[in-house]
Order: C-alpha cells, then sequence, then structure tokens
C-alpha cells in the first residue's frame, strides 16, 4: 500500500464514520507522518504552526481515526492500522463479487463459462503516473462504487480542472475490484451503435457481438465491471438547455437512464463539463446514480506548477494557483507563457495582474458560445456581481423580466455545463471563468460605443456597477469593468472634448432607439461620464429610466433630469462629519449624528432616509436609544440635551441646565432616568418623561478635557444598585447612583480617557484614550485585564453584544476589531480618509458602523472586515483664508477637498485644485505666491504650484492629522502643526525637516510666526501658548491662564503682542516678554475658534462657535463690531492688505462651517459679498422626476438641485 491508498483509506474511513473526509491540515499530517517527518518538519512544509499540529490537530485526527478504524492509532502505528483496513476491504469486495456471482448462477440462464478475471481495455486512458491530491475525492469516488453499489457515477467539472485524471487514478486504483475495466473517449463523439459494438465484444470475451443496451446490461449483471466514458459534453447539445443531446445521439439518454435504474453489479464513470438530464433526474438520496462536482486541486495545482519549473515563493505559487482556480488545463497553458515571457518568474506575471491567454481564451470561448441568450445573460450577470448572487437578485438585474422557471431552468443547465457553482442557493462563477466573461462584456461594450450605428445591447441590458452591491465589490467593478472600458474609449478618441461629444451621440441613440425600454443604458452613460471626469453639464437625460447611477461623492452639476425614472441609484448625502452613531435596540434602523447639528435616521434594510431630526445649533457628539425604542437622547455642543421622537422626529424636550458643551448622553437600563455630563463638570440625571433634573454629580476638578459616562448593566452593580463609570480626566470613577457618591477609582491610563462602554454580561469596563490605548478593566479588583493598542488616541469603544468582542475607533483612521479574552486584533477596518469618532454594532453582532471627521459612515462585515456600504456625506466647510498680497485674490481649503482661488471683485472661483482628495485645513501661499503649501487628514503636507495647480512635494513625517502650515515671513521656512503633538519646521528649498519642536503634550491646533521670523507662537488643546525659537528648537515661554482648549493663536504684525483665541469663551492679549496678559476679551456665548490681528496691530478679530465675528480694539479691550449672517461655526478669519473697501478701510474675510466666505465692511458691519462654492448637484433639474422619495429629493436641493 503505497501512501495515495493509505489516504484513500482514511479518507473512506472517516467519510463512513463521520460523513467528512480529511481536512487539508489532517491531510498534511498524515503525508508528513507516512515520510517519518517530525511535526516541526510538516509545519515548515505545511504553513502551519508547530505547537498548533503538535498540541491541538494531530491528537483530535488519531483519536477520531482510531475510532473509524475501529482501533487505537497514533503517529507510530498509523500505517499498520491503515493496511490493516486496506486489506479488509479489498477481502469484502472480494466476497461480494462472488456472493453476486453465486447469486445469478442460481438464477440459471445461458451464463458464460471460462471468463479470464480483471481484464482491461484503456483505450485512450491518459497517463496519471505525475498525480497528486486529491485523496478526499477519491474515497469519495470510491465510497459510493465499493459500498453504496453506485451504478452511474457523473464527474463534473469545467474543462480542464481534472475529471479525466481523477477518473483514471480511480479506475487504476480499483481495476483489481472489478473482473473487467473498459475506457472508452466519446471525444469523436461516436454514435451509441458503434460504442456498443466495442463494448459488449469485450465485456463478453467476444462472444457476444450484439451492439444492443440489453446484451450490455446483460453482461453488467452478469460479473461486477468498470465502464469509463470520457468527454460526454461532446454529444451535448451546445445550444439551448444543458444536458440535452445532439441530433442523433438521443439514444444516449435511454443508455444512461437503463444502466442507472436496472440493477446490476457494475459502475459507468461519466466524466463531462455538463450534466446529461437523465443523471439529473435519476440522481438523488440513496440513488444508485450520483455525480461529483470537481473543482481544482490546490494540491496537484502547487505540483503542476513546481513540475514545470516555475520560480516563486509558497505564497506566490498559492496565489497563481488560486487565480485560476487551481484548474489544471490553465495552469499548464499560462506556465508556459510564464516561462517565455517572464524567465519562469511567477512574481514578475502576478505583477502584470494577468489571467487570460489565448488558449485558456479558446477553451471558455467553445464553452460561453454553447449558451441559450438567457444562460449568457446569467453569465455576464455573474460576472458583474463578482460574489455569490441569489435567485432574486438575478431576477432582479435582468432586463427584459425573466419568468422564474426560466431563470432556474437557465441556472441549472449553467450548473450542468459546470460553468457556474452553487453554495446555499446562491451562485457565481470560479475566477478564471469570471474573468473571460468580464472580458468579453468590455469588448462589446467598447465596440458598442465606440462605432457607428451599432445597437448598444449589452450597454442597455447590463449595469457596468451596481448601487446595490457591497462596497468592496463596487469597487471591483470600477476597477475590473468600468476602467477597462474608460481606458480603451480613451484609446479610440484624441481627446476629451472627442469623447464627451461621442458620449453625447451614444445619449441621443438612447433617447432615439431605446426610449421607452427601460434598461441601464442611461445610468452607465452618467457612470462612465463621471469616471472619465467629463463635465457632463447640459447633457440632458429628461425623461429616461436611470437605473444604477452612483452618484456618491462625484459633481453633477446643470444636468438635465426632468421627469426621468430614477431607480436603484446613490447620491451623496448632506451629512457632516460623523460624530454619533446609534442602532435601535432591534436593530432595524441606525441613527446618526454629524457636526451640523443634525440627526438622521435610516433603515437599516434598505438605507432609506427615514427621519431628520433638526434643533440643535451646534456639534452633536453623543446619542443613545431608549431602551424602549421609541426615544432618542442627544448631547451638544449647545449646551442642551433633547429627548426626540422616533416616530415623528419631533422634539419632545429640551434641557439646557448644562453652563458647558455637554458631550455624553446615556440612558439608565431601565429607562427611567437619562445621564449627560459636560464641560461644566457635572453629570446630571434627568426624567425622561417631566425633564427633572433628579441628581447632580459634581466631580472634583475645575476642567475636563472630555466626558463620557456609562451605565452598569442591571444585575452587575457590585453593590446591588445602579453604578455608573465616569471617565474623569485620566481616570475613570465608579458612583453610586443612588448615594451620588465615587466609590471607586481606577488608574492605568496615563492620559484623558474618552470613551467608556460596560460588558453586557459580566463585570467588565472598556476604556479608551488619547493615550492610544483600550483597556478592559475587572471592576470588582480594578485589575487591567487587556491593553490594545492604536497608533492614534483611541477614541470610540463598543462591546459585541454577546461580549465577545470589542471594537474600537481611532483617529489613526482605522477601526480594530479585538478578540476580548485573549486581546488578539481580529481586523484592523481601513478606508475611512479621517479621524474616526463613533462606532457601534448591529443588533445580530454581524456588522459594525463606524463614523468619521471625512463625512462617512461605513458598515463593515465582521467576519471578513470587508466594507459592505457607505454613507458619503458632504460638506464644504471653509478651514482656512488667506489673502494674496495684491487684495485681488483670496485662496481658501475646504472640507469639499478643495484647494480655491477667488476673485474677490467678481466672486468668481478662478481656480480649483483637489488633487489630495482630502479635507483641507491649512491653506498658506508662500511669500513670493509661486506656490502654497496644505495640510489635512492625510499626514502629509503638500506643497502645490499656484499656476499650475499640480503638487510639487509631498512633505512625509508627521504621525497625525495637519491642522495648519505657516510659512516664515522670510519665506525659508515652512511650519506645520499637527495633532501628533509636535510642529516641524521644513526647508522651503530642499523641502527637508529642518527641526521637529516637541513640548505640547496633545494636539497643537495653530501656529503664528513674529514678522521678523526668529520666534513663532503655538497654541494647544491642554490651554496653553507656548514661544519657540526657531533656530534651536528651545520653548522659551509657556503662556497659562486659559480655562479651557486655545484653538487660535497669532502674533501682532508689529511684533508686540500675540492673540490667543479658547473654548473657554475669551480672547486675550499676551504680552510675549513678560508672559503677561494684557487684555481679556470676553464674548458672550462664543467658544472661540480662531483669531488674527489687523494690518495695523490695533484690532483683532475672533469667531466661534455662536456663528458671530467679533471685532475688538486691542488697548480698550472694547467689541467694536459683531458681524452676524453666518449660520454655523466661524473656524477662520483673515484681514485684506491696506485699503480695499469703499471707504478705504480694510475687508475682513470669514470661512464657515456654513460652506460660505463672507466678504465684511469691518466699519459698517456691512457683508459685502459672500462667496460660495457649486455644490454638488448645483442647477441639477429634477422637476417630476420618479422613483425618489421626499426626504431624498428634499437632500438633493439642499445639495443643489432643483424644481422648476
Amino acid at each position: 500500500m503505497d501512501l495515495s491508498q493509505a489516504l484513500t483509506v482514511a479518507n473512506r474511513a472517516m467519510l463512513a464514520q463521520y460523513d467528512r473526509g480529511l481536512s487539508d491540515v489532517e491531510t498534511a499530517i498524515i503525508k508528513g507522518s507516512w515520510e517519518n517527518k517530525t511535526y516541526d518538519k510538516i509545519a515548515e512544509v505545511s504553513g502551519y504552526s508547530d505547537s498548533y499540529l503538535r498540541r491541538d490537530v494531530a491528537p483530535k485526527l488519531w483519536k477520531l481515526l482510531g475510532q473509524a478504524l475501529g482501533e487505537p492509532v497514533s503517529k507510530k502505528n498509523f500505517k499498520a492500522a491503515l493496511a490493516r483496513k486496506w486489506q479488509q476491504d479489498r477481502e469484502v469486495v472480494k466476497s461480494e463479487n462472488k456472493a453476486e456471482s453465486d447469486r445469478l448462477s442460481e438464477q440459471g440462464g445461458n451464463e458464460p463459462k471460462n471468463l479470464s478475471p480483471s481484464r482491461s481495455d484503456w483505450g485512450e486512458l491518459v497517463d496519471v503516473s505525475f498525480f497528486h491530491g486529491r485523496s478526499r475525492e477519491i474515497a469519495q469516488v470510491q465510497e459510493w462504487i465499493q459500498h453504496k453499489n453506485s451504478r452511474l457515477l457523473a464527474i463534473l467539472g469545467m474543462g480542464g480542472v481534472g475529471k479525466t485524471a481523477l477518473t483514471a487514478k480511480v479506475a487504476q486504483q480499483m481495476q483489481g475490484d472489478f473482473a473487467a475495466v473498459i475506457w472508452r473517449s466519446l471525444r469523436n463523439a461516436p454514435s451509441l451503435e458503434m460504442l456498443l459494438g466495442e463494448l459488449v465484444p469485450f465485456l463478453s470475451e467476444q462472444q457476444d457481438n450484439k451492439a444492443d443496451i440489453q446484451r450490455l446490461l446483460y453482461w453488467l449483471r452478469t460479473k461486477r465491471c468498470l465502464l469509463i466514458l470520457d468527454n460526454a459534453e461532446t454529444i451535448l447539445q451546445s445550444q439551448g438547455h444543458a444536458g440535452r443531446y445532439i441530433s442523433g445521439y438521443e439514444n444516449y439518454g435511454d443508455l444512461f437512464r437503463a444502466i442507472g435504474e436496472t440493477v446490476h453489479q457494475s459502475c459507468l464513470l461519466l466524466t463531462s463539463r455538463e450534466k446529461p438530464a437523465e443523471i439529473a433526474m435519476l440522481e438523488g438520496k440513496g440513488s444508485p446514480v450520483s455525480t461529483l462536482k470537481l473543482v481544482g486541486s490546490p494540491e496537484a495545482a502547487i505540483a503542476l506548477i513546481q513540475t514545470k519549473g516555475l520560480l516563486g515563493s509558497t505564497i506566490e505559487q498559492q496565489e497563481l494557483c488560486r487565480r485560476y482556480s487551481c484548474n489544471a488545463l490553465a495552469l499548464k497553458i499560462v506556465a508556459t507563457s510564464i516561462q517565455d515571457l517572464f524567465g519562469g518568474a511567477i512574481a514578475d506575471f502576478l505583477a502584470e495582474d494577468m489571467i487570460l491567454f489565448y488558449n485558456v481564451r479558446r477553451l471558455l470561448e467553445q464553452q460561453f458560445n454553447r449558451l441559450s441568450p438567457l444562460e449568457q445573460s446569467i453569465m455576464y450577470w455573474l460576472a458583474i456581481n463578482r460574489e455569490w448572487t441569489t435567485i432574486s437578485e438575478l431576477a432582479a438585474d435582468i432586463t427584459p423580466t425573466v419568468r422564474k422557471l426560466d431563470l432556474l431552468g437557465a441556472l441549472e443547465s449553467l450548473m450542468w455545463r459546470s460553468l457556474v457553482e452553487k453554495q446555499e442557493g446562491k451562485y457565481t462563477q470560479q475566477p478564471v471563468v469570471m474573468e473571460y466573461v468580464s472580458d468579453r462584456l468590455i469588448e462589446a461594450v467598447t465596440q458598442e460605443l465606440s462605432q457607428a450605428n451599432v445597437p448598444l445591447n449589452l450597454f442597455h441590458n447590463y449595469a457596468l456597477i451596481k448601487t446595490t452591491v457591497k462596497d468592496y465589490i463596487r469597487e471591483s467593478q470600477f476597477r475590473l469593468i468600468l476602467e477597462p472600458i474608460a481606458t480603451k474609449l480613451g484609446y479610440a478618441f484624441a481627446s476629451q472634448e472627442a469623447l464627451k461629444l461621442q458620449l453625447k451621440t451614444v445619449l441621443q441613440q438612447i433617447k432615439t432607439q431605446i426610449t421607452p425600454t427601460p434598461g441601464y443604458a442611461a445610468g452607465n452613460l452618467i457612470n462612465l461620464g463621471c469616471y472619465l471626469e467629463l463635465d457632463l453639464k447640459d447633457f440632458d437625460f429628461s425623461n429616461l429610466s436611470i437605473w444604477q447611477a452612483y452618484l456618491q461623492d462625484v459633481s453633477l452639476q446643470r444636468i438635465n433630469l426632468q421627469n426621468a425614472e430614477i431607480s436603484r441609484s446613490l447620491f451623496t448625502q448632506n451629512l457632516g462629519s460623523v460624530l454619533a452613531i446609534a442602532y435601535s435596540l432591534d436593530g432595524t434602523r441606525i441613527a446618526i449624528a454629524d457636526n451640523e447639528g443634525i440627526i438622521y435616521i435610516w433603515q437599516v434594510a434598505n438605507s432609506q432616509l427615514e427621519l431628520t431630526l433638526e434643533g440643535h445649533t451646534d456639534w452633536i457628539w453623543s446619542i443613545a436609544w431608549s431602551p424602549d425604542g421609541h426615544t432618542l437622547a442627544s448631547a451638544s455642543n449647545d449646551r442642551s440635551v433633547k429627548l426626540w421622537d422616533t416616530t415623528t422626529g419631533q422634539c419632545l424636550r429640551t434641557s439646557q441646565s448644562h453652563t458647558n458643551s455637554n458631550e455624553t448622553v446615556a440612558w439608565s437600563p431601565d429607562g427611567k432616568m437619562v445621564a449627560s455630563g459636560g464641560q461644566d463638570c457635572t453629570i446630571r440625571l434627568w426624567h425622561p418623561t417631566t425633564g427633572e433634573c433628579l441628581k447632580i454629580f459634581k466631580l472634583d476638578t475645575d476642567w475636563l478635557f472630555w466626558i463620557s459616562v456609562a451605565w452598569s448593566p442591571d444585575g452587575l452593580s457590585s453593590n446591588g444598585g445602579k453604578t455608573m463609570a465616569i471617565a474623569v480626566q485620566e481616570k475613570i470613577q465608579l458612583w453610586d447612583v443612588e448615594t451620588a457618591t465615587c466609590i471607586k477609582t481606577i488608574e492605568g491610563h496615563e492620559q484623558y480617557v474618552v470613551s467608556l462602554d460596560w460588558h453586557p454580561h459580566k463585570n467588565l469596563l472598556a476604556s479608551s484614550s488619547i493615550d492610544r490605548t483600550v483597556r478592559i478593566w475587572d471592576t470588582s479588583t480594578q485589575e487591567c485585564l487587556q491593553v490594545l493598542e492604536h497608533d492614534n488616541y483611541a477614541w470610540s469603544i463598543a462591546w459585541s453584544h454577546n461580549g465577545k468582542m470589542l471594537a474600537s475607533a481611532s483617529h489613526d483612521q482605522t477601526a480594530k476589531l479585538w478578540d476580548a479574552e485573549t486581546g488578539h486584533c481580529l481586523h484592523t477596518l481601513s478606508g475611512h480618509q479621517n479621524w474616526l469618532w463613533s462606532v457601534a454594532w448591529s443588533k445580530c453582532d454581524r456588522t459594525i458602523v463606524t463614523g468619521s471627521h471625512d463625512q462617512t459612515a461605513k458598515f463593515w462585515d465582521v467576519s471578513t472586515g470587508q466594507c459592505l456600504k457607505t454613507f458619503q456625506g458632504y460638506i464644504g466647510s471653509i478651514w482656512s483664508l488667506t489673502w494674496h498680497e495684491d487684495g485681488q485674490n483670496l485662496y481658501s481649503g475646504s472640507g469639499d477637498h478643495a484647494l480655491r482661488q477667488w476673485q474677490v471683485a467678481t466672486g468668481e472661483c478662478l481656480k480649483t485644485t483637489t488633487g489630495n482628495r482630502q479635507t483641507v485645513w491649512a491653506i498658506s501661499p508662500s511669500p513670493n505666491y509661486k506656490t502654497f503649501a496644505s495640510g489635512g487628514a492625510s499626514k502629509i503636507v503638500w506643497i502645490w504650484d499656484i499656476e499650475t495647480g499640480q503638487a510639487r512635494h509631498a512633505l512625509s513625517g508627521h504621525e497625525g492629522s495637519i491642522w495648519r502650515t505657516y510659512w516664515s515671513p522670510d519665506g525659508q521656512t515652512l511650519g506645520s502643526i499637527s495633532n501628533d503633538c509636535t510642529i516641524r519646521l521644513w526647508s522651503s528649498v530642499t523641502g527637508q525637516c529642518l527641526k521637529t519642536l516637541i513640548g505640547h503634550d496633545y494636539w497643537v491646533t495653530s501656529l503664528a510666526w513674529r514678522y521678523d521670523s526668529k520666534m513663532l507662537a503655538s497654541s494647544c488643546v491642554n490651554r496653553t501658548v507656548k514661544i519657540w525659537h526657531p533656530e534651536t528648537g528651545e520653548c522659551v515661554r509657556t503662556l497659562t491662564g486659559h480655562q479651557d482648549a486655545v484653538f487660535g493663536v497669532d502674533w501682532s504684525p508689529d511684533g508686540k503682542f500675540i492673540a490667543s483665541a479658547s473654548f473657554d469663551r475669551t480672547v486675550k492679549i499676551w504680552h510675549p516678554d513678560t508672559v503677561e496678559c494684557c487684555q481679556t476679551l470676553m464674548g458672550d456665548n462664543s467658544m472661540f475658534h480662531c483669531v488674527t490681528w489687523s494690518p495695523d496691530s490695533s484690532m483683532v478679530a475672533s469667531g466661534g462657535g455662536d456663528k458671530n465675528i467679533y471685532i475688538w480694539d486691542v488697548k480698550t479691550g472694547k467689541c467694536l463690531q459683531v458681524l452676524q449672517g453666518h449660520s454655523n461655526w466661524i473656524y477662520c478669519v483673515a484681514w485684506s492688505p491696506d485699503g480695499l473697501s469703499s471707504n478705504g478701510d480694510n475687508i475682513l474675510a470669514s470661512g464657515s462651517s456654513d460652506r460660505t466666505i463672507k466678504l465684511w465692511d469691518i466699519k459698517t458691519g456691512e457683508c459685502l459679498k459672500t462667496l460660495v462654492a457649486d455644490r454638488p448637484y448645483e442647477g441639477m433639474n429634477i422637476t417630476g422626476v420618479t422613483g425618489l422619495t421626499v426626504a431624498q429629493k428634499k437632500n438633493l436641493k439642499i445639495l443643489g438641485a432643483m424644481e422648476t
């Protein structure tokens, strides 16, 4: 007995005992042990860890195998045990054959005499001396033949997968169990009469020459025979339903039916790419007719490419095999090409990202051309969908509509042809098949679009991308379908203008030749035009069906959609930075709160916007559903706590007892109280029905960086009552709710704690901190059980409902999923382009949702870590402004990723740069106005050419987002600040980092140079301002006195004073030499975010959260003007150069979260001009459109669409 036979015996024994064969790792252990290898050597070869094999898999394997074989088995004696079982099986087969022969003899009749034992005619048998793997399949086939008495067995699979080789191996191994073995190929489509003319004489040893089905059955009853018919697809139709025979070969169906239905002791093995109809009718549980669907063998594929002499690592070999689904024929063909074109180097071939070569294409083309139109349609849709697809999804895709019965029949036909795979009611294709069909679609669509008077059949009947698929699938559709079409069209047309003209011609063709037949052509055209970045302004899509248009994060301005029917299309949402997310307790709805002060409630199942809750006037940091799901609580920077009716969207009550921003809100488990916490250093408990404040917890601190509260679940409190965890700076306090006293303090974090969440079933508490860690605590012992690390502030955490996993969201732009028991990171979820603020679990724990400052909410598959869906928002907040020295031009950086140059006189936007696709928080022209620097969430400082808009340099070094960039007045140095707590100084000539200034312990928020470039000042979230010597990097002074974060700092033009703006609602004027605060300017209710000096150093302007701009006289401290007109936060203010207003005074420019820039006359307080960039759907005509909800239309109008 050799290794192959041993594996077959083991697989057969496992199948009989446990209804499963050996797993890959179990096979590796048996194979290695057979070759007398140690576990560490087996681990090295197989890729598994030594401890995993030695301590886990091997002991279990020997125990299971021993039970299956009926005797104790170990690594030392398993060979002997398998040999005994092998011999026993052979004796059983001989006994069964003798019994059957005796039974037939007793029945009498003209039985033949003196037949020779074990005769064989191998015909065109392939050489299987080189054969690897397939032990499970071999065992399964042998089990069916030897113990299940299968009379008809079909081995099915696509061409080249190894059906013939497997069948040959089985036949060779089992030939001793049969009196006669005969192999015949149907490649040349012999008639049934011709075939029988060979089979009957051979089986009868030339005693019977009658080519008749009944005579064949006689001989199959007489003795145990094995018949093999290879390549049965040759006799089947190439068009129409699979499994039907070509004309003149229908009697093959009679043969297969007779062999399957008639009692005999023999077996017919059939190989085919398609399943004959008779086999489909006869097979079933307990039936002597079976089918084995064959897929590629990884072990055989690896062995094949090694034999071909290809060069590559184990991982590269595995990837090559994966790409071709371990299809032996495809790998043989491609191996030759790799040798010829890449010198045998697998890595070089993989780098080219090529799958198809001519011979493989020809093989697949032969298959595809055999299909009916409906089957071809299904193949196209499966290639487009690129994942397991249900029948209902296919039915929804296919146009014109087809009957479900026809669809089922076509799918069955495709399965018989081995062109699709089925799993739990879903269908897909093997990668090579999918690649071929995709390429076929791409070629056909490109021809339809680029040639005149060609019908738009495929372009109209198939969506090139889909909005209804998971995000990662749509990304692959863009990459593998839409992009190749766009590239080919780019080659076909000399310029963008020519291409645009051609698409207009196609649009006219859609309107004249296709309308009113609904389909995908219009949606495809929009998607293609947006991908090609063509200006579709004035394209007329009126009265068309627009299906599967993906319009998130694109500009589609001044396009005519009047009376269009819009279906299954996605648009950008009027959604700001996503600060808080909460699932309803029944999991059917999700609430999302943003920095615009709005809460949105979506239906989870269909992603339809259900409610918009408006009432807050500032950032909403926390939301929470009541336990009964009827009420939503929210906490905002506007100092209020609101309770909302989640059915009507009505605000039920508002509490404004907090004297500072609210950052957290949480319901008690019984729903009888709501807790809120704010920057006034108190926790307040509210009665949700009456609004009465029941208790106030006063925290022992005069300032909080952040606050978070979490109720312990019912029954987990150590004192039997309600316990609340509160984050207080670096500590966590546990409070007894009844007595309003702190009963425990948990310490361990090195910096401020910002999020807390209790385990749903245990006395465990999770916390996250800006020290970049997530910690899990035993609240009984106060012991830290786990420390989990991010690369930046760990801002939000949430336990899964089963308590087995913990999710964390970080300012490192990732979320992580953790095994709470082991602390192992299961997945790192990457895809956001800015800080993450929030994370929440779905009820079933299969999905998490993350919210980010990049104006997106993303839904992730917990098991795979892939992004399933994205809600894309839009917010054109103006984060930074700076004037050109001529006073005629203004530069802005905004949340829509754009750097813009404005002509002040006309209000026209002269130039827009969007190269880095990041929110632009900082923009700073160089003193010579040839370049400007920008910064944002990407951790990179970009240097741009003002004239061309092209990036010149990318300065890397910061580990966090870039808040501001400032050139030194002499133009020699660029300063940048980041939330990585550092300031970096860069050479304007070389781009090299000259110095890194370290001294702030939290976010650095603003930077200002002194006029002579010899000193600079910086502000920080930790309430301080620092003064630096840039030459030495030394911090020479620290200015203290603010009571909250400082977000703005500016040095007076004469160099005598520094102004700082703080969330403590003050602007302070400092003397930099004495560290003396000369003046404190008090705003009414504004958390100041920015401050700037007038050119003559006599005034400062400040702006912030109350939407107003304050003009202050520095000497007197008097407020000279309050400029009103913005409708949201003021993020930046900038004085113009001298003498630009009508009365000769300076103009002040202000940028706001309301997406506008305003120019002000500071003496009169008059707004001279408002500059507004075009919104994504500016001027889009949606008059009379159908298919959109009221909420969707409202959203489009907010983003620029109009109804006439």
